[in-house]
């Protein structure tokens, strides 16, 4: 991780994958507002990393966020997602 001006720890781009591969293997579904805040980034950062990962076969992108490729689940607007907001990232 890298430090920015505020002396807070910026990720680079492997270890945001890194993030939200293991945030899907445990939660199913995420969120792209939940993700930009809890690795403090923009969403549009996110959404990019969402992209190059399903171009890479290993998550599927849906509306507001994604999901795993082995995920049977419908996911819709109006599903009930879990809030991993309360989260901290591991440090190194």
């Amino acid at each position: 991780m890298k430090e920015n001006n505020k002396g807070a720890k910026k990720m680079i781009a492997s270890e945001r994958y890194e993030t939200i591969l293991n945030l899907i293997q445990e939660h199913g579904i995420v969120k792209v507002k939940d993700l930009a805040k809890l690795m403090q980034v923009t969403e549009t950062t996110i959404r990019r990393d969402c992209e190059e990962l399903e171009h890479q076969g290993k998550l599927i992108r849906v509306h507001g966020g994604a999901k795993g490729i082995n995920q049977n689940k419908i996911v819709s607007n109006r599903d009930e997602t879990v809030s991993y907001t309360h989260l901290t990232l591991p440090t190194t």
